[in-house]
């Protein structure tokens, strides 16, 4: 017969470094999962409202909230539907930071390939 053992009982049980790890990583994971809600609820917008937006049922929103990775095309749905525009940028040490605009966006025939925008500090320099 298996005993049941409580999450406390399995950490207690762990090493000190270890436990530390796991919270560590717990906490991690749920301020991740928590990032789009958290983003709606700074706009004042119910999962009803962007549900509407969306065109989807509220559960699925409430699902999409806790998943950690969603497709850019999903994603950027999603920051419009709470009134923004995302942005996906890469920095690299030595060249600063690079925009890559279209990612994610529905692709249609004949429409522009993606786009990069090279940023340095104020200046902006574009390359197709």
């Amino acid at each position: 017969m298996t005993k049941n053992k409580t999450l406390k009982s399995v950490l207690n049980a762990m090493e000190p470094d270890r436990r530390k790890r796991v919270r560590d990583r717990s906490a991690q994971l749920a301020r991740k999962y928590e990032a789009l809600g958290e983003l709606r609820k700074a706009r004042s917008k119910t999962q009803v409202e962007v549900a509407a937006k969306l065109d989807v049922s509220q559960p699925y929103v409430a699902k999409l909230e806790q998943r950690s990775d969603l497709m850019l095309s999903v994603l950027r749905k999603y920051v419009r539907s709470v009134g923004g525009e995302l942005e996906l940028a890469v920095t690299f040490p030595d060249s600063g930071r690079v925009i890559l605009d279209g990612l994610g966006e529905v692709e249609m025939k004949d429409a522009p390939a993606a786009k990069v925008r090279m940023r340095k500090k104020k200046s902006v320099q574009r390359s197709a």
